[in-house]
């Protein structure tokens, strides 16, 4: 956990040539000269060796204000080497803005979702009404007070005493576990006095733009033997606590809130020796509640880039495929001079169509829009229209008469269930989901006689060879093995569109 961070002052980045610098656990550079120090990299070995062999991490501080110099420093900036952004004048909107710029800055570099983070620099009176929100952003890992800005900001003298508002960030930085790093302080001579009122109001870290200061700082944050034997006494008394099943902690007769426990795990973690054990790392504590998982949880996947052009590209060569069918069968559907065939065709070729399209608009578009949450439904929903569209065909025209009926209308109304699941619970029941998908693609070889008595043996095979493509896929779908098992699913999901179309179009 970081100690000390070294804010550089804006034209300031001349300053990376002195070795000093790299005592600080966290740069801060603006982005104009980290975009200069980027494309003359080669002018600052110590920042490369900094970033790439040690623990440092390096955040630009981002104004896109200019947003056509703001786009021109992100394509510079190697977004491998920096851990995240400083975001000056942060409110919830301006953290919501950025998340989408960072996401989309993260897919232009290849990098996986969520390996930036943010350092929110609270300076303003909106940042100050809506810190507790903007602490609990996830990507906030950090929050900055500045209270020299702030001061500014209000037109009130520097020394005037703001320690009531400092309380209030430093209390919602605490309740959402991110250290708040205390303020810049020029005077040496008043650093000491700075740090304890600093540790007093709750800061876990501090700022600085001098660097004889780093040393002090970052001496003054790393934790005492006293200090470790603490924590380290809270820590194995709750997990004792956690074996009995006890809903209070006391060490020494004093009850433990969740703060001194998530404190008493921060200690520990700036110490080598006890950043190593997972059991201490794995432990999560969420605003009030307390719980030990004896595991780190399980960060969740996305898609690369590079997977999510492959599953795109499949997927529209399948629309494409799909527009085709739909022309032949209309045409055949015309010739047969019944309404039955023609809009049973229509249902299949346009299920497959808004099925093919859905899921390559929500792989194309850029990670973290609401527009590809959109279409991530549109594309589960979809799924179940292909299936219903997909039996309307062999069970009007196939099988026909009641029974035919039936089958179709039982069809579309569990399809219209899988639907509204999407619809008013999208991401749960995914077990629930699945069987559904299975059983309702499987429901023909309950039937399998009076299909083969429709259709003839070889229209059979191609429909349960499509039953199979799909099933098989399915796997693929569901297990995520490697990279690119995702546009596999795909591949067989045009596989099966494929022998169904040829059922239909031959046989039906």
């Amino acid at each position: 956990m970081a100690r000390s961070y070294f804010f550089i002052k804006a034209h300031h980045h001349f300053i990376l040539h002195n070795p000093h610098v790299y005592e600080a656990d966290v740069i801060i550079i603006n982005q104009n000269d980290a975009a200069f120090v980027f494309s003359h990299r080669n002018e600052f070995p110590l920042l490369m060796e900094y970033l790439k062999t040690k623990e440092g991490e390096l955040y630009v501080k981002v104004d896109d204000v200019d947003r056509k110099q703001f786009k021109a420093n992100m394509k510079i900036i190697a977004g491998s080497l920096i851990k995240g952004w400083a975001i000056p004048k942060a409110s919830c909107s301006l953290i919501k803005t950025m998340t989408i710029k960072v996401r989309d800055f993260e897919q232009s570099h290849q990098l996986e979702f969520g390996s930036l983070n943010f350092i929110a620099i609270i300076d303003t009176p909106e940042g100050v009404l809506s810190y507790r929100k903007i602490a609990n952003f996830e990507r906030v890992k950090a929050l900055f007070f500045d209270e020299e800005k702030y001061r500014t900001f209000l037109g009130w003298s520097q020394d005037s005493n703001i320690d009531f508002v400092f309380q209030q960030v430093s209390f919602a930085a605490s309740i959402s576990k991110k250290p708040l790093i205390d303020r810049i302080k020029p005077s040496d001579s008043e650093l000491i006095a700075d740090l304890k009122r600093g540790k007093n109001l709750g800061c876990l870290a501090k700022a600085t733009s001098t660097v004889d200061q780093l040393v002090k700082i970052n001496a003054f944050y790393t934790p005492t033997a006293e200090e470790l034997k603490e924590a380290l006494n809270i820590l194995n008394q709750y997990w004792e606590a956690n074996k009995q099943k006890r809903r209070n902690l006391f060490v020494d007769g004093k009850e433990i809130s969740p703060l001194k426990l998530y404190q008493s795990k921060e200690i520990l973690l700036r110490t080598p020796e006890y950043r190593s054990i997972e059991r201490i790392g794995s432990l999560m504590i969420k605003g009030e509640r307390i719980y030990i998982s004896q595991k780190v949880p399980p960060t969740k996947k996305f898609y690369t880039v590079g997977e999510e052009i492959g599953n795109a590209v499949t997927h529209g060569l399948g629309g494409l495929l799909a527009i085709f069918a739909l022309i032949l069968l209309l045409i055949k559907g015309l010739s047969s001079q019944s309404k039955v065939v023609f809009w049973a065709y229509l249902l299949y070729g346009l299920s497959a169509i808004l099925l093919f399209s859905a899921s390559t608009l929500y792989h194309g578009l850029p990670l973290g829009g609401k527009a590809k949450k959109l279409f991530q439904k549109f594309d589960h929903m979809s799924i179940y229209l292909l299936i219903a569209g997909t039996y309307t065909p062999f069970t009007l025209i196939a099988i026909g008469g009641n029974l035919g009926i039936t089958l179709c209308s039982l069809m579309w109304l569990s399809a219209l269930l899988g639907l509204l699941m999407n619809v008013f619970w999208f991401g749960k029941f995914k077990i629930f989901h699945l069987v559904l998908y299975v059983g309702l693609g499987w429901m023909a070889f309950f039937y399998l006689k009076t299909i083969i008595a429709a259709i003839g043996l070889y229209g059979t095979l191609l429909l349960l060879g499509g039953g199979v493509a799909y099933t098989i896929g399915i796997v693929f779908y569901t297990l995520k093995l490697f990279k690119f098992t995702h546009m596999i699913w795909h591949l067989f999901v045009i596989l099966g569109f494929v022998l169904h179309f040829l059922a239909i179009y031959f046989y039906v």
